[in-house]
């Protein structure tokens, strides 16, 4: 993607969706990701990669790191990374 998503600044929605896939085992995600980024979704729309993704490309992103575990006084948010398997 040449230009970052308009959604990710954007005002946050009084409700949303949460999507989320995982890739299936030896498949080819690519011609999926072509697709997905060759739509104009507006600032309807936000799309994330996540690190495991990517590098089963063979690409990199800049600044592209794994989600960190946080904790603070009465809370824990774990770094859980999206599914590795397939579904199905």
């Amino acid at each position: 993607m040449a230009t970052p998503q308009s959604g990710i600044l954007a005002d946050v929605p009084s409700f949303s969706r949460y999507l989320e896939f995982g890739a299936v085992a030896d498949t080819d995600p690519a011609p999926v990701l072509r697709g997905l980024a060759s739509q104009d979704f507006g600032e309807d729309v936000v799309i994330g990669l996540g690190i495991a993704l990517v590098q089963s490309l063979g690409a990199t992103i800049d600044g592209l790191r794994p989600f960190p575990s946080l904790a603070g006084p009465g809370a824990e948010v774990p770094s859980t990374q999206g599914p590795t398997s397939g579904f199905g």
